[in-house]
């Protein structure tokens, strides 16, 4: 097929179940096809965008590599021994599927495997850093896969594709041409979407960031695979920019602060440092696009915007107010599952708190944050097994316990907004 005809397959929103389903269960139906129909769901039914190595593999370079035949399809999916989550064996052509969630419309991710299980294809869900990684097929005779569903805003802090040829993307109904996810065309790279094609049919690459440990081992896997590295990187910049954050105390005669230390008061034996607003241009920006995308899923066009505790190690503060509330700061699952956990009582926020045991002032930290928590679902029975909130909400209300709690599973509804320093003495 060509180039076109394997991008139409993918972003053509016209297709129906009929055209689908031999792909799924038909005579001719492959790994590969199964994958082409998952990736047509979210990109055609949830606006998703496909990127990465499966554009590059499959949509442009039609290749397909097996592991040796001595390793049967269900060992090709290897977990993780300390977070379980899934990934594939190296040797596998095309490996996964990575889509970037839209930034139009709040990402439904129960909804998605409900489409998905039309195809009578049941994905595993799991949740990563800043994505669900979803498996699929991991008993099929045709082999697993994966999906990486992307946060929309996971480039916080990343500003350049690691390689050219891992730049191209589709998009929904654009059924005859690739597009870039970062354009390479303007300078200082001057890349078109013509020449990346030219460069994956002849399995050359060029690196656009700065070298470091993680573009070295990205560059020697791609070498491994037969690639050959063309010229030295383009721009001398890292792919990792921290973003910048500034810190100012906060008025201790203004009506927040008097707010904030009446509020504290309920943690017993406490006695409160200093109070410290953040403000974090990027971060900011985000939090008010999440919250447009949830007001316009709430029936009164509002987020339910609140102000909440939520406690934390003290060496883990900074980077918060760095990158916001990323998922691989919370990597076991609380009474409601895998997400951030906030509450309106202090006292419950203190109890995830932990100073530094090299610290003989024991100081802690709780972060007072803007949360937008849309459409609560209140439960009333505690659940780990929760990686999202549940259908047509955005949060969950939790009132298992004496104190209510307030959990997201989306990283971008809270953005930290005070830092308070405190400590608490023993009786």
């Amino acid at each position: 097929m060509t180039i076109e005809e394997n991008i139409a397959r993918i972003a053509d929103s016209t297709l129906t179940p009929t055209d689908l389903w031999p792909r799924v269960r038909g005579s001719t139906a492959s790994r590969e096809s199964r994958m082409e129909v998952v990736a047509w769901v979210a990109v055609c039914k949830f606006n998703c965008n496909l990127e990465g190595g499966f554009v590059r593999d499959w949509i442009v370079a039609n290749e397909r590599v097996r592991p040796p035949l001595t390793i049967q399809p269900s060992e090709w999916v290897q977990f993780d021994a300390i977070t379980g989550i899934p990934s594939l064996l190296k040797a596998l052509v095309p490996s996964d599927i990575d889509c970037k969630m839209p930034l139009d419309r709040y990402f439904d991710v129960e909804k998605f495997c409900d489409e998905i299980t039309k195809f009578d294809m049941k994905p595993q869900i799991y949740r990563s850093r800043r994505s669900y990684r979803l498996l699929f097929d991991q008993h099929q005779p045709t082999g697993p896969f994966t999906l990486e569903l992307i946060e929309p805003y996971c480039s916080v802090g990343f500003r350049i594709p690691d390689f050219d040829v891992n730049n191209l993307c589709v998009k929904r109904d654009q059924c005859s041409q690739l597009s870039q996810r970062f354009d390479l065309a303007e300078p200082p790279y001057l890349i078109g979407v013509k020449q990346i094609i030219a460069n994956i049919k002849c399995k050359t690459f060029h690196v656009l960031p700065s070298l470091n440990e993680l573009i070295t081992k990205r560059i020697n896997k791609m070498m491994a695979r037969g690639w050959v590295q063309n010229g030295v990187p383009l721009i001398n910049r890292p792919q990792q920019v921290r973003p910048t954050f500034v810190i100012s105390p906060l008025l201790t005669s203004s009506d927040l602060y008097k707010n904030v230390e009446l509020a504290m008061q309920k943690i017993i034996g406490s006695t409160m440092i200093s109070v410290k607003q953040i403000y974090n241009l990027e971060l900011e920006n985000i939090w008010k696009s999440m919250k447009v995308l949830i007001a316009n899923e709430c029936s009164d066009s509002s987020p339910n915007e609140q102000f909440l505790f939520h406690g934390t190690h003290t060496n883990k503060w900074k980077r918060i107010m760095e990158e916001g509330f990323d998922y691989g700061f919370f990597k076991t699952p609380g009474v409601f599952g895998n997400g951030a956990y906030f509450a309106d009582n202090a006292q419950k926020s203190h109890e995830y708190t932990l100073p530094m045991p090299s610290d003989p002032t024991m100081t802690r930290i709780i972060l007072f944050s803007k949360v937008a928590l849309g459409q609560e679902m209140i439960m009333k029975h505690m659940n780990s097994a929760l990686y999202a909130a549940p259908h047509d909400h955005h949060s969950v209300h939790g009132i298992a316990s004496d104190s209510s709690e307030y959990v997201i599973y989306r990283l971008t509804q809270a953005l930290p907004f005070l830092i308070i320093t405190y400590q608490v003495h023993s009786s």
